[in-house]
């Protein structure tokens, strides 16, 4: 995967990234012909792809943080305890996303 810096103010934080993932390559200029990359900038990490608007991934993890605060209410955790209340349950997340229901199981 490819992580995209045009600013070079943030290559301390880039190489973190990458010395962290170990699969990272870090580009200056934005990757051709590749559908989908990581982007580095002044707003954070985003995913970018032609198909949809860049995503933030702070965005998306400040969001997860307003559900757990309310998992009482969250439908997918009382389909969970309705299930354990009588066996032993092992539920796997696999809808390839970003692990936001794993974390919310957690």
């Amino acid at each position: 995967m490819f992580l995209y810096v045009d600013d070079l103010s943030l290559m301390a934080e880039a190489e973190e990234l990458i010395k962290f993932t170990h699969q990272l390559i870090l580009v200056t200029q934005p990757p051709p012909n590749i559908p989908i990359y990581l982007r580095l900038d002044l707003n954070g990490l985003a995913v970018i792809s032609s198909s949809f608007s860049p995503v933030y991934i702070a965005e998306i993890y400040a969001k997860l943080a307003i559900r757990t605060k309310r998992l009482s209410s969250e439908l997918l955790i009382q389909a969970v305890k309705l299930n354990s209340a009588k066996h032993s349950v092992m539920v796997w997340d696999l809808t390839a996303g970003l692990g936001k229901d794993a974390l919310l199981m957690t």
